[in-house]
């Protein structure tokens, strides 16, 4: 998780002057205090009935047959690779999470893993980052409203992508041919998570797309604060047209995930499960 390029491998190109290497040696030192003050944000609730995000729902099954199998054997390889990538994909985007947050909190890089350690779960997190987003970027002009929106956006985004996560990566198939499983979610309920091999494909490729989302997030908060602290003349230039370009490439990734394969749904009805021996073949 961590090792992950920083916002200054990505989004500045350094030149060697005084002020470049100030960049990185006091990297947003100091603190933090703001009440939140956003628009609606999108929440998983609403967001998983949502066109494209309805690859998890509430169970219509409870019960469902079962038999003991070998994962590792009888599972699609293709399927079993694919869960496997989602997962290593989500924990690059929690490194991502918790730079990002580390920038927008100024914290000096030797404290970004204790404090990103110590907030209690991803929630908090996203709270924070939503918060940043408002406090810092509200200091600069209207024109930026629209980047206070898109980076309100990601975040939003991969806060319902972690529930998908959560679903593929729990989810209890009881037979290896089976294309969805469940999940328990609480107080006796059961979540329905689809794990086909496209499903699988799909999600997996919004997950490679908002970790590069969540990659210009963190440069825009870091250059949020290099515009802000630069003095007058050259640098402040050159600072001011780092953050553009930072806008630009973001906007453009938001046009981009629009293009993105949808995540398959489930259909209306699900498909009736049969007994093996009662329809005549021999269990697998």
């Amino acid at each position: 998780m961590w090792g992950t390029p920083g916002p200054t491998a990505t989004f500045v190109r350094l030149r060697g002057s005084p002020f470049d290497r100030l960049r990185i040696s006091s990297l947003l030192i100091g603190g933090v205090a703001s009440a939140w003050r956003s628009r609606a944000s999108r929440r998983w609730s609403a967001s998983l009935g949502e066109p494209g995000w309805d690859m998890r729902r509430t169970s219509p099954r409870p019960e469902r047959p079962s038999r003991a199998y070998d994962p590792l054997a009888e599972v699609d390889p293709e399927r079993l690779k694919l869960i496997g990538a989602i997962s290593l994909a989500w924990n690059w985007i929690e490194g991502s999470i918790d730079s990002s947050l580390s920038v927008a909190l100024r914290l000096h890089p030797s404290m970004w893993f204790d404090v990103t350690t110590r907030i209690n779960g991803l929630d908090s997190k996203f709270a924070l980052l939503k918060q940043c987003a408002t406090l810092y970027l509200s200091d600069m002009s209207a024109a930026f409203d629209e980047t206070r929106r898109q980076m309100a956006d990601t975040i939003g985004e991969v806060s319902v992508a972690k529930k998908y996560r959560d679903g593929v990566i729990h989810v209890r198939l009881t037979a290896p041919e089976e294309l969805s499983g469940e999940i328990p979610v609480g107080k006796g309920r059961l979540d329905e998570v689809l794990v086909s091999t496209d499903a699988l494909k799909a999600f997996y490729a919004r997950l490679i797309h908002l970790r590069r989302e969540m990659d210009h997030v963190t440069g825009l908060f870091y250059l949020q604060w290099v515009v802000t602290q630069a003095s007058a003349g050259d640098d402040r230039r050159q600072a001011a047209a780092d953050f553009r370009d930072a806008q630009a490439r973001l906007s453009d990734l938001h046009k981009k995930r629009s293009s993105l394969p949808r995540l398959l749904e489930f259909p209306e009805s699900p498909p009736e499960h049969q007994d093996p021996e009662a329809a005549g073949t021999p269990p697998g």
